[in-house]
């Protein structure tokens, strides 16, 4: 992976912000989500990145509508993934994605039984497994709001440690 932009730490760090806000208060400000677009954009420009980032962050942003307009993502998450998409480019965004999942699930589950006790969580989960088994794919929206801008946060994070130590170690 390619030395950290300043794109991607800037992104970084309205990553954790972001996440703080929808971890604490299950929500974002809509100015700090449209500072996040702001941000990619002048960074972009700045950088002459806008362009090449202008891809991924069109994906993200129609991907982020579509669950969105499902239930399965609230406004600000799509907003604030379309602006880091804008900062980070593609392979920081990406790799910050996929270790999002990666955290995400161990998280939500503890953060399942923390909140409703573990009989309660086996039972929505199986619940919900024999629905989306059944092809009844709503049962999903029915359950608790997931921080996912929090777990983002955390992808991004370990997405930059291992990008510095990648760059670090050399070839």
């Amino acid at each position: 992976m390619a030395a950290m932009s300043a794109g991607a730490t800037i992104g970084v760090c309205l990553a954790l912000l972001t996440g703080w806000f929808d971890w604490r208060q299950r929500a974002v400000p809509n100015l700090l989500a449209y500072g996040v677009i702001a941000a990619g954009t002048l960074v972009g420009l700045l950088t002459g990145n806008l362009v090449a980032n202008l891809p991924v962050a069109a994906i993200v942003f129609v991907v982020g509508l579509a669950l969105f307009s499902g239930g399965r993502l609230g406004g600000a998450d799509v907003k604030v993934m379309t602006g880091l998409a804008l900062l980070m480019g593609q392979p920081i965004f990406l790799h910050a994605l996929g270790w999002a999942f990666a955290c995400a699930a161990p998280i939500s589950l503890l953060v399942l039984v923390s909140r409703q006790g573990l009989q309660t969580t086996i039972a929505w989960l199986y619940g919900s497994v024999v629905q989306v088994a059944r092809g009844n794919l709503s049962a999903l929206n029915d359950g608790p709001h997931m921080p996912w801008l929090a777990f983002f946060a955390a992808g991004a994070v370990v997405a930059m440690t291992v990008a510095i130590v990648a760059d670090a170690s050399g070839p």
